[in-house]
């Protein structure tokens, strides 16, 4: 598939923003400012004082102390905090003190709390659906203003910075983004008779999936076909992979979203295809990531669809079990149209200042060059964001030695232009992701699929409603 151009025409909220104040925030209804760092306020009242300039020599005037709240856990957090040693021995003036605080949620939540208390951390890794709700409460400032011109995102891959460009500037810096992928058993898939070399493997499609489940169950190589969490992230992309985007006004980015397309085609047909092959014990259900991962590690299910930030890991978990392990594809209806991509973003809080907010920018540009996201990539399965680093990779032999990274790359950088590949931007995403697992789980516990999204699709459009009232650009 052939790239059209840069995707970020889709991603600018254009509309004339308006300040929400946080508790503990002080709020402006000035939106200016605009790139580097210019004076002037966000949508939340955040102003960057013009004299700080990342120098971009790892280095202040003084020595500082900064704190780095990240959502990280297992093997890859002790990448991050490799990576963050690796800093702290370069400089002699920053000492960054990175902290795994927990999920996402719990990260979100330190950092509010922290703006209240006027002492937040100076670096906070949110989730991608946190990007409107921190932009529109001013709890966080454009990282675009706090990099100034030293930083120049034209080297980013194209879904690496458009999912965090709101009003033209880039809010977080992209930092362990990934997309869903597809791991299979390449033993299993022997045992059964089917292809397994990765570009004829039968993975295109929601039929092909159900003909390999059974082909696998009839052989006895697996008891089920394929496995995944029970996470709405999965849902989405299989809605942009049919072209479909999630939320109406162009999945919220061209205006607040005030209902969902749960009653659209696409979304009949993922949701019929998942419940048959639930019925038919083709597909095992998984409430959770370890639940999921484990039915793969166990063979219990031959196909495991995951995040790509887990390639790594499962790779060497199947070795570990006995088997082989390969990135396949994510199926979509009839034609391949995208994914939408996951993870999170550096985000700099609200109230971080002076020589502090020198270092934090200091920090961000090292961990925003090709040879960091290089690093970090191949260590976990996180994609990196920059042109740069991917032709470091490819130049080191690293693809070459690893295809399962590089078709997962590819699946990511192949996605088409539009606003369902984009993803949904709107407030409450977290509230609306928990309702419909909860209408997938009535789906699998016997409702019909027609009646359980027509309930689905209420409770989400009454959610979309209300959040759309507190979205800055009504």
């Amino acid at each position: 598939m052939s790239r059209k151009g840069t995707r970020r025409r889709f991603l600018t909220a254009g509309a004339a923003t308006v300040g929400v104040a946080i508790a503990g925030c002080t709020s402006s209804d000035d939106n200016g400012g605009g790139n580097g760092n210019g004076g002037g306020t966000g949508a939340g009242g955040t102003e960057v004082d013009p004299e700080v300039e990342a120098a971009g020599d790892y280095e202040v005037d003084e020595e500082v102390e900064i704190d780095f709240l990240y959502s990280i856990g297992g093997e890859k957090g002790e990448v991050v905090q490799g990576m963050v040693e690796d800093f702290n021995q370069l400089s002699d003036t920053i000492t960054v003190n990175a902290v795994h605080e927990g999920g996402y949620g719990d990260v979100w939540n330190a950092t509010l709390q922290g703006i209240r208390a006027d002492d937040p951390p100076s670096i906070a890794h949110l989730n991608a659906v946190h990007t409107l709700e921190a932009w529109g409460t001013g709890a966080t400032v454009p990282v675009e203003r706090v990099l100034g011109d030293r930083f120049d995102a034209n080297d980013f891959i194209d879904a690496a910075g458009d999912y965090y460009v709101i009003d033209g500037e880039l809010q977080g810096l992209p930092f362990a983004m990934s997309t869903v992928v597809a791991h299979y058993n390449v033993d299993a898939f022997e045992e059964a008779g089917l292809e397994t070399d990765p570009e004829s493997v039968p993975m295109e499609t929601f039929d092909q999936y159900r003909e390999t489940a059974q082909a696998l169950m009839e052989s006895d190589a697996t008891p089920h076909g394929a496995t995944w969490p029970n996470h709405t992230w999965f849902y989405e992309s299989w809605f942009a992979n049919q072209g479909q985007d999630f939320v109406n006004n162009d999945n919220g980015r061209a205006a607040p979203a005030t209902e969902s397309h749960l009653d659209s085609d696409a979304s009949h047909r993922l949701f019929d295809w998942m419940t048959t092959m639930y019925e038919n014990d083709e597909y095992l259900h998984a409430e959770g990531w370890g639940d999921a991962r484990q039915g793969f590690i166990n063979e219990e299910a031959a196909i495991l669809i995951d995040s790509s930030s887990n390639i790594a890991e499962m790779s060497s978990g199947a070795a570990e079990a006995g088997f082989e392990s390969r990135v396949g594809t994510v199926p979509g209806y009839d034609d391949w149209n995208g994914l939408v991509i996951g993870g999170g973003s550096l985000f700099v809080p609200t109230g971080v200042e002076g020589t502090e907010l020198e270092a934090t920018a200091e920090f961000l540009l090292w961990m925003a060059e090709p040879e960091q996201q290089a690093h970090f990539h191949s260590n976990t399965g996180y994609y990196p964001t920059s042109h740069e680093a991917v032709s470091i990779l490819e130049d080191d032999g690293f693809y070459e030695e690893n295809p399962g990274f590089h078709r997962a790359y590819l699946q990511l950088d192949q996605s088409e232009e539009s606003t369902a590949t984009a993803g949904a931007l709107m407030m409450n995403h977290g509230e609306v992701r928990d309702e419909v697992t909860d209408g997938v789980t009535r789906m699998l516990q016997g409702d019909p699929v027609d009646e359980a999204l027509e309930q689905t699709k209420a409770d989400v459009d009454e959610i979309i409603a209300a959040a759309a009232e507190d979205d800055p650009r009504a």
